[in-house]
């Protein structure tokens, strides 16, 4: 196994502890869609593998993209692109 893949099996056992069918449940991830610097920003995530990783467990309702602000490191200010997902718990 993956130490990615462990870590969301993980993450959807909670989450299927913490919801119920129709519960929402939203989420800010970083946005593969622009490169950043290695170590820079948040970590990054394409939409494709959002829906892969939670798309068993929930459905897709909302899915946007927006910039982060106040992220800052040594010399610079960045708005690194992200994401905005509402999901919604799938009855069994």
């Amino acid at each position: 196994h993956c130490l990615r893949c462990v870590h969301v099996g993980k993450f959807r056992k909670v989450l299927a502890s913490a919801t119920k069918p129709g519960s929402l449940y939203f989420t800010l991830a970083g946005n593969a869609n622009e490169p950043q610097p290695e170590g820079k920003g948040p970590p990054t995530v394409q939409a494709q593998e959002m829906l892969e990783e939670l798309g068993g467990l929930f459905e897709l309702v909302q899915l946007r993209e927006f910039r982060f602000d106040g992220v800052h490191i040594p010399g610079r200010k960045l708005h690194p692109l992200g994401w905005s997902a509402l999901w919604r718990r799938r009855k069994k």
